[in-house]
């Protein structure tokens, strides 16, 4: 792997015929088998079924020979297996994270199914009220002031 484009906006909305990250797809073509990351189908994650090209080539030779460059990548700087298990929770964790789903004009809520919630922060090891606070508030402290005020949807 020679070439690598890192644009974070790129992770929650691709323009029409745009791929997201190639690691995603990736990571469907084999890259995490064995790991208890609940992948499943790649069509029911949010940041990369709008394009239907890009996950009809996941069984192609062309991801798998990706996947194989990666696991080998991987391997060569050194990477233990804890830490590929890290790197794929971690990953995963963002695919689930764009599942969760928000509603309120005023105040943006979480409404989206308890075992998305539940997922991700299994993917991240975190719980889920520092999850839901981060998604729905920002809290500032100035001069040891604390402020909080609610996302709007």
């Amino acid at each position: 792997m020679k070439e690598y484009l890192l644009e974070k906006s790129r992770v929650v909305n691709q323009q029409d015929g745009e791929r997201n990250f190639h690691v995603f797809y990736i990571m469907f073509a084999g890259l995490c088998n064995g790991r208890d990351i609940a992948l499943g189908d790649p069509n029911d994650f949010r940041y990369i079924d709008s394009n239907p090209e890009a996950i009809a080539d996941i069984p192609t030779a062309h991801y798998q020979n990706w996947r194989k460059e990666m696991q080998d990548c991987l391997d060569i700087v050194g990477f233990t297996e804890a830490e590929k298990d890290n790197l794929y929770s971690t990953l995963a964790g963002i695919l689930h994270l764009g599942n969760i789903q928000f509603n309120g004009e005023d105040q943006a809520n979480i409404c989206s199914d308890k075992g998305v919630m539940e997922t991700v922060c299994d993917m991240f090891g975190i719980d889920q009220t520092s999850l839901e606070l981060s998604l729905t508030k920002s809290v500032m402290i100035i001069r040891g002031e604390e402020t909080e005020r609610a996302y709007k949807e």
